[in-house]
């Protein structure tokens, strides 16, 4: 997966009325202070931002990898998969490579770990070394798991039934940590 620069989006993509990160993320700037799992109050009721030409920075700035990468499908869409996929430097453990990652997070059902697509994209990017992490919203923080050591001999495998059952324990140890 090739994630583009934000000047790079994928052409003839847009969010549509996706609004996962006006919904998922916190925002803590002086002019909007939105908290995490909670959607942005400028959602109007058209399906669009009613601040868009002025809105916060961390919103001009912030582009998930769907609209970034062409390798990701329609599915991958965050509304429509129940993924967010963002680009990340944070929860990297120190033993790992420094250099960004993909924080993978569940903002839908969880079952979607169970999916094909899923599956393989999160492996494909641990093989290739790009440090993976799974988040999970709770009610007052999220839980994360590092996935690429627990994945690793799953990964190098390529059995279905091992990267299933690895992505089930990391997501049960995700929601655990949740607070």
């Amino acid at each position: 997966m090739d994630a583009a620069s934000p000047e790079n989006l994928v052409s003839n993509r847009d969010c549509g009325d996706c609004n996962v990160c006006c919904s998922f993320y916190e925002i803590r700037q002086p002019e909007l202070k939105k908290p995490a799992t909670v959607l942005c109050p400028n959602w109007s009721e058209a399906g669009h931002c009613a601040i868009y030409d002025t809105r916060p920075l961390p919103c001009r700035t912030f582009f998930c990898v769907w609209r970034k990468a062409a390798s990701l499908g329609d599915w991958w869409r965050p509304d429509r998969s129940g993924v967010a996929i963002r680009e990340t430097t944070q929860d990297i453990p120190d033993h790992f490579p420094r250099r960004a990652g993909l924080a993978f997070d569940l903002v839908g059902r969880h079952e979607v770990i169970g999916d094909d697509r899923f599956i393989t994209v999160v492996a494909g990017q641990i093989a290739a070394g790009v440090p993976v992490i799974l988040l999970v919203p709770g009610k007052t923080g999220s839980g994360r798991v590092f996935l690429n050591d627990r994945m690793a001999r799953a990964v190098a495998s390529r059995d279905r039934a091992s990267l299933v059952a690895e992505l089930q324990s990391a997501l049960a140890d995700a929601e655990a940590a949740a607070p």
